[in-house]
């Protein structure tokens, strides 16, 4: 499970979720409980595709699950806060789609050797 690259990216994504959730806190209302409740969703969204490591159609399903939800909220992020929370999306959305790549690969490596048989 370890070695595929996809859960370190699945990894680093539930990380920075946990950040964004836990540590960086804007103005109070109901946006910013929005933004943390979607951030929280995504971080265990992230954790769940890991081990759905033998299933690989549910994990990709997953993460484009992830990547939506990760979309909404950066959009109502950017609309109203500072560059280094938008760079922290910024680095979500590049690791959730770095592990949607790595998912398509290995499917297509599990398929490739499934014709061989």
């Amino acid at each position: 499970m370890i070695q595929r690259i996809q859960t370190v990216c699945l990894f680093l994504l539930a990380v920075i979720s946990a950040i964004w959730a836990f540590l960086v806190t804007p103005d109070d209302g109901v946006t910013v409980f929005i933004l943390k409740a979607g951030s929280g969703i995504v971080g265990i969204a992230a954790l769940v595709a890991i081990f759905l490591y033998k299933k690989r159609k549910t994990q990709l399903k997953v993460c484009y699950g992830i990547f939506v939800v990760w979309i909404a909220v950066s959009i109502t992020l950017f609309i109203r806060d500072s560059f280094f929370v938008g760079l922290l999306h910024f680095s979500c959305l590049l690791t959730n789609i770095l592990a949607i790549l790595n998912i398509q690969k290995d499917e297509k490596l599990v398929r490739s050797l499934d014709r061989l048989r």
